[in-house]
């Protein structure tokens, strides 16, 4: 039988000619990822020393790429990443359930990752912070109160998600718990820290180290759960991505 030959139109795609399938390779799309982070953390870190610093122009459209913003270049990244990863976990969950196999906490992740990229884009999540202060009367660590709300369902989700976990490859496994131990601790673990900071020393100074890293955190996390995805993808599905006819 004659091997299908593929031809490369950039580091991170292919193409064979006959059947018009692209093929994704992981790693470069996860190093294309930390490229974008990389810049989106230069650019942050720049406009920090500018804004303390200094009274140039750049201070005053430092929003633009300030992890601690929303609706900015680097809310658009990591939104964009949330719904990549909802879509491959959407093409698993069709792929398991045409093998015949259980489906639902793929769907359901899937489901996760949507809302969490809503949520990313129109910060849903700053809605709880009023009303968790208010009911709970809490301050220092919990002064986001939101992260109360959310780390309980994170609980509750690891919980639940266990035997999924276990199913999983060894390898996807590891990724999988990496990706998401990275990912808390900096949207979780580092707000609560960041929390205290902001209400005990103000916006400035450490506040802006630490809100930094807990986005670092965050984008670092998420750029490995989606080659974790594109892995899993080529590891145990003859996934392509077919254009035309």
């Amino acid at each position: 039988m004659e091997t299908q030959k593929t031809f490369p139109i950039s580091s991170s795609l292919s193409v064979a000619p006959g059947s018009r399938t692209i093929c994704i390779r992981p790693k470069t799309i996860l190093s294309i990822q930390l490229a974008a982070i990389f810049i989106l953390l230069i650019l942050n870190l720049l406009g920090i020393y500018l804004s303390l610093f200094t009274e140039v122009a750049f201070a005053k459209t430092h929003r633009l790429v300030d992890f601690n913003q929303e609706a900015n270049i680097p809310t658009f990244y990591s939104s964009l990443v949330m719904v990549l990863c909802s879509l491959l976990l959407f093409v698993i969950t069709a792929l398991t359930k045409k093998a015949g196999t259980g489906y639902w906490c793929w769907l359901w992740l899937g489901m996760i990752f949507l809302f969490l990229s809503f949520d990313e884009a129109a910060a849903i999540h700053e809605i709880f912070i009023g009303i968790t202060k208010r009911t709970f009367n809490l301050s220092g660590y919990f002064n986001y109160a939101w992260v109360v709300p959310y780390g309980l369902g994170v609980v509750v989700l690891a919980g639940l998600y266990i035997p999924f976990l276990r199913s999983l490859p060894r390898h996807t496994l590891l990724l999988f718990l990496v990706s998401g131990v990275v990912f808390v601790a900096g949207a979780i673990g580092l707000e609560m820290i960041g929390g205290n900071a902001h209400e005990s020393q103000g916006a400035a100074g450490l506040y802006a180290v630490i809100y930094t890293l807990e986005e670092l955190l965050e984008m670092l996390g998420m750029a490995l759960f989606l080659y974790a995805l594109l892995d899993y993808l080529s590891e145990n599905f003859d996934f392509n991505v077919r254009v035309g006819k």
